[in-house]
C-alpha cells in the first residue's frame, strides 16, 4: 500500500487558501508497483480539487484509490470519504496519467473550521499480472478428427506451441481426383475403403484480454491427406481433397480458475478449414 498525505490548515481551507505538500517528479514504478505524485489543492467554487498523476507498472492491470480525511492532525480522527461525498478519479483506476478528484468542502466547513485537516491517498488493492503457463489437450471436431496438445506462456502477452495429427501416416502409391482420373492418364476402380491423415504444428501469440478472457492466433505447417483404395488394394491420394501448406488459426481460451477451456478455428492452405475444441490447466 502507497500513502500519500496532503496537508491543509483548516481555516484556510474553508475560507478557499489551501497548501500541498508531496513529489515534484513521478518515479518509474517497477513493473509490479504504482508510482503517486505530482499533486496539487486548490479550490474552485465549493469544491475542494485534488489533482494528481498515477502510474501502474507494466504488470498492474489495475488498482484502487481511496481518499481519507484526518481531522485533528496526523494522529487526529480518520474520516474516510465515500462516492457520496467524492466526484472523479478514486476507486477503481485502470489507467496512467493525470487524474483529479473533487470533494465539496461547503457541506462541512462549519465543522472543519479552525481544525488541522489533512487529507491522505492511499493506492491499494492492486490487480497485478503473474505469469502464467498453459497445458492443454486440444481435440479438431469437424469435419475430421485430429487430437494434440498446446503449450504456451503469457504475462499481459506471450506465445505458444502446439501440435496435433490423427497419428496416421499413411503413405500412398499414386494420386487421383474426385472423380477417379489418374494423374497421368486413366481412371481407378475404387474398392470402397477410405483413409484420411492429418498434421498441424503452428506457433503464434498469446494475449491476456482480462482476468479469465486469452485470445491466440499463430501460424505454421498443416497437412491433410485423403486416401481412396481401388479394387487391387492400392492407395490413392484424391489430389482436389488433400492440402499441403501454411496452416492459420485463432480462437479464445478461458480461464475457470486453474482450469483452461477453448475454442478456435483453422485454415490450411486456404482449402481446408476445422473447428477446434479444448481443455487443460492455467497454473
Amino acid at each position: 500500500m502507497k500513502i500519500f498525505n496532503i496537508i491543509a490548515a483548516g481555516v484556510l481551507m474553508v475560507m478557499g487558501s489551501l497548501s500541498a505538500q508531496g513529489q515534484t517528479t513521478l518515479p518509474e514504478p517497477k513493473k509490479s508497483d504504482v508510482s503517486i505524485g505530482n499533486v496539487k489543492l486548490s479550490r474552485d467554487d465549493k469544491d475542494l480539487v485534488l489533482d494528481y498523476e498515477i502510474r501502474l507498472g507494466d504488470n498492474v492491470l489495475s488498482c484502487s484509490v481511496e481518499v481519507i480525511m484526518l481531522v485533528g492532525g496526523a494522529d487526529g480522527q480518520k474520516y474516510p470519504l465515500t462516492a457520496s461525498e467524492l466526484k472523479g478519479d478514486f476507486g477503481k483506476i485502470t489507467q496512467s496519467g493525470a487524474k483529479q478528484i473533487r470533494y465539496n468542502v461547503e457541506r462541512s466547513k462549519e465543522r472543519l473550521a479552525g481544525r488541522d485537516i489533512r487529507f491522505t491517498l492511499n493506492v491499494k488493492g492492486k490487480n497485478v499480472l503473474d505469469d502464467e503457463i498453459l497445458a492443454m489437450g486440444s481435440v479438431a471436431v469437424m469435419p475430421q478428427m485430429s487430437y494434440g496438445l498446446m503449450l504456451g506462456y503469457v504475462k499481459k502477452f506471450g506465445g505458444y506451441i502446439k501440435f496435433r495429427s490423427d497419428f496416421n501416416f499413411a503413405q500412398a502409391s499414386y494420386q487421383c481426383n474426385s472423380t477417379g482420373e489418374i494423374d497421368g492418364g486413366g481412371y481407378m476402380w475404387s474398392s470402397g475403403a477410405r483413409r484420411q491423415s492429418r498434421l498441424q504444428a503452428t506457433g503464434g501469440v498469446l494475449f491476456r484480454a482480462a482476468k479469465w478472457l486469452y485470445p491466440y492466433a499463430g501460424v505454421g505447417y498443416g497437412s491433410r491427406s485423403v486416401h481412396w483404395q481401388d479394387w487391387e488394394g492400392n492407395w490413392a491420394q484424391v489430389s482436389d481433397y488433400s492440402c499441403v501448406g501454411v496452416a492459420a488459426e485463432a480462437g479464445l481460451i478461458l480461464k475457470l480458475g486453474p482450469v483452461a477451456v477453448s475454442a478456435g478455428v483453422s485454415n490450411t492452405a486456404f482449402k481446408f478449414t476445422e473447428l477446434e475444441v479444448g481443455v487443460g490447466v492455467m497454473f
